[in-house]
């Protein structure tokens, strides 16, 4: 039996898994994690985390 040939979809080796973000916070609270819905910049980061 010959199968036809491959579609591009199947064929697209780009494809990047993308997770949702509501799995991921779920995710991470079974770990005991939290996900912080607050951005900030690395320069703030920095302040905290220096001293």
């Amino acid at each position: 039996m010959s199968h036809p040939n491959p579609t591009p979809s199947s064929t697209n080796k780009n494809r990047k898994f993308m997770t949702k973000a509501r799995n991921f916070e779920i995710s991470v609270s079974y770990e005991g994690l939290a996900v912080s819905k607050k951005r900030r910049s690395l320069a703030e980061l920095k302040r905290q985390y220096a001293g």
